[in-house]
């Protein structure tokens, strides 16, 4: 059986997925399973998350400039008027993690900072994806999250890479 057959009958919203939409949703799950694996130690949560930024930023492996895409991408969809967004109500993020995201979103750019506060973004999109909110909606309006989180894991992956061939 095809796994995006069965997908398009039985999973509302997959079938208006084009396969652009589709490619990023893939990508996504195998590149986070690859940090999760690398970098996270097998924990995806964001006490690893922070252990592994402090890693990177203590190696002096940080990049920001590999970050500017998805960083004005998230800041634009989650930051607006001098405040948090409703869609970044919709991340469903932890309150304690909030005042880590929110100066990050409204233009700080401490490059420790940037990269935990991308990676809780991305985190989160992992849990709703994962755990089921993305679908509570037909998974829609999804790509340019996981294109940009796509970006996050990459970046990511390409600063830790010096981290890994010690």
């Amino acid at each position: 059986m095809d796994p995006n057959a069965w997908l398009n009958d039985n999973a509302a919203g997959f079938s208006h997925l084009d396969p652009a939409e589709r490619r990023a949703i893939y990508h996504f799950a195998l590149l986070w399973s690859l940090v999760e694996a690398k970098l996270l130690a097998t924990h995806g949560s964001a006490g690893a998350i922070r252990d592994a930024v402090e890693r990177i930023g203590s190696a002096n492996c940080l990049n920001l400039a590999s970050l500017a895409e998805p960083l004005a991408y998230f800041r634009d969809r989650y930051w607006k008027d001098g405040k948090l967004t409703e869609r970044f109500g919709g991340l469903n993020m932890a309150e304690k993690h909030v005042p880590t995201v929110q100066p990050v979103l409204a233009g700080h750019d401490d490059p420790v900072a940037v990269l935990t506060s991308l990676l809780l973004i991305v985190h989160r999109l992992r849990n709703n994806l994962f755990h089921g909110p993305k679908w509570a909606y037909g998974i829609t309006d999804q790509r340019a999250n996981f294109d940009n989180a796509n970006l996050v894991l990459m970046a990511t992956m390409e600063m830790y890479r010096p981290l890994m061939l010690e």
